[in-house]
């Protein structure tokens, strides 16, 4: 009986085994693709931003063209010249400027799903967007690349259910700059949350993950209950 239930215990052990080998090595996928996305997403940025080059250029050559006059009309005749093409030219830029400055950045989403026992340095993706002002949040990634550079107001919660503990960090291009622990009692869980206002450059990348050294526990939750979400809005600009 008693070599029975050792054999028993050994067998599980190797399963066991084998369950976090499998578990490391999704681990590994999950993070390669996280990246894979990530650059993506940084791709798809520089397009938008080469395209937007390209307008601003086509307006600017239409406006250096110069308009024929009509020698048929009696009104007071059109006066052109470079003078008055570079002061168009620079009152177009002018609102140019102005409508992306008034361009609010803000934005919110949260998880739909299940986070089951996430491993260290797990990054947390948001893909219910309700809030994207800009465009900036790219719910595929979770991450949050700063259309401009100023002083931004970030804001994340998750959900744990009862024994579980985890803790998550608030990062800034892989640099951390605030985290949150949550510690359930028995059989009761709950939210936790934190805010923090910092400064970051156009570029940057904003994300949650969670962290390491054993700090994480049991399962992250998102439902009607409690939501798992992050969100962020542009303060002032720098």
């Amino acid at each position: 009986m008693v070599f029975e239930l050792k054999s028993l215990v050994l067998d599980q052990n190797e399963k066991i085994k084998a369950l976090e080998r499998q578990n490391d090595m999704q681990s590994k996928k999950i993070k390669k693709l996280r990246t894979m996305i990530k650059t993506q997403d940084a791709k798809i940025l520089h397009l938008h931003l080469q395209h937007a080059d390209k307008i601003d250029l086509v307006n600017k050559s239409n406006l250096m063209e110069p308009k024929p006059r009509n020698f048929q009309s009696k009104k007071t005749p059109t006066f052109e010249g470079p003078e008055l093409s570079e002061k168009v030219m620079r009152t177009q830029t002018q609102h140019r400027i102005a409508r992306a400055s008034d361009t609010p950045i803000a934005f919110y989403a949260y998880s739909s799903q299940t986070f089951s026992r996430p491993s260290d340095h797990f990054v947390l993706s948001f893909d219910t967007v309700i809030t994207n002002g800009g465009n900036s949040y790219h719910p595929h990634s979770g991450v949050f690349i700063a259309p401009r550079s100023g002083f931004y107001v970030f804001t994340w919660s998750f959900r744990v259910e009862g024994d579980a503990h985890i803790s998550t960090e608030l990062m800034v291009n892989g640099a951390p700059q605030s985290s949150i622990y949550f510690d359930a009692t028995d059989y009761v869980g709950g939210n936790t949350s934190g805010t923090v206002v910092f400064q970051v450059n156009q570029g940057d990348e904003v994300f949650v993950r969670t962290t390491k050294n054993n700090f994480n526990g049991g399962d992250i939750l998102s439902d009607y209950m409690g939501r798992t979400y992050f969100g962020g809005w542009l303060l002032h600009v720098a």
